[in-house]
């Protein structure tokens, strides 16, 4: 058994989703058929860190391809995916690693960012939420302090569950401003359905002076069906960052946040 290990970035934009579907254009979905392709076999795994929804991107997701018999080394292998996959998706750096890895399972934390400009942009479209009114981001970052650490979750999620799912530790989040673009940074343990796009569209709530930095609170130590957020931001604003598989390298780059689109003014 030979086990691959690939760090991934993807305009979702053109795509519905990371998960393979029937009928429909997906990341996973692109990567099937490639391996099919180079490999000659449809015996293989090839499984991500985690679903990203229709619309979002990723400039660091991570996948594992397990396969019985490979003759490509790394490098070879990385230019056969880069000049067969289709527009939107590259794959940045392919390693051999131990056959116990699980890009899912062996994640100990996973990092997303989400682009909010001041302005519109005809070059960052289709990859930022524009919003028109003033935000205050003191108080944004305010709203911030009341995610980290352990909690329920449940009322930033767009599915039921059971109370023990909707239950992660958010490691650290909060607001940076780049030019005309803010960006929101969280990093977790895991994420629910949606979960990354309801925080941020109560966080532009708060910005708008709508609601207080203290209702993050409220939505967080008690959680209630009656409680739950409807309101989700597009998720054209929204990227996974990079995925963690050690809590020493989490703890050494979770202050650290490049921005993915940078909106000058």
């Amino acid at each position: 058994m030979n086990t691959y290990k690939l760090l991934i970035e993807y305009d979702g934009g053109k795509y519905h989703g990371w998960q393979a579907q029937k009928g429909l254009k997906t990341i996973q979905g692109a990567f099937f058929e490639r391996i099919e392709d180079i490999f000659e076999s449809r015996d293989f795994e090839f499984m991500g860190s985690g679903r990203t929804d229709k619309g979002v991107h990723a400039l660091g997701q991570v996948a594992h391809l397990k396969i019985r018999k490979s003759r490509f080394s790394e490098k070879a292998l990385l230019y056969k995916f880069n000049d067969s996959l289709p527009s939107g998706i590259v794959v940045k750096k392919i390693e051999m690693v131990d056959n116990a890895f699980n890009a899912r399972k062996s994640a100990v934390s996973r990092r997303y960012l989400y682009h909010i400009s001041r302005r519109p942009s005809s070059f960052h479209k289709d990859y930022i939420w524009w919003v028109k009114d003033y935000l205050n981001v003191s108080y944004m970052n305010s709203a911030c302090s009341y995610l980290i650490g352990k909690h329920d979750f449940s009322n930033f999620s767009a599915e039921a569950s059971n109370r023990e799912d909707t239950v992660l530790t958010v490691y650290n989040a909060g607001i940076l401003e780049f030019g005309d673009t803010i960006v929101f940074h969280i990093c977790a343990s895991k994420f629910l359905w949606k979960m990354v796009r309801k925080i941020v569209s109560e966080l532009v709530s708060v910005g708008k002076c709508e609601k207080k930095p203290e209702d993050f609170k409220h939505y967080i130590i008690a959680p209630s069906m009656n409680n739950k957020i409807d309101a989700t931001a597009p998720p054209s604003g929204l990227f996974l960052e990079k995925v963690f598989y050690s809590r020493n390298e989490m703890e050494s780059e979770s202050g650290i946040i490049v921005p993915a689109v940078h909106v000058r003014s």
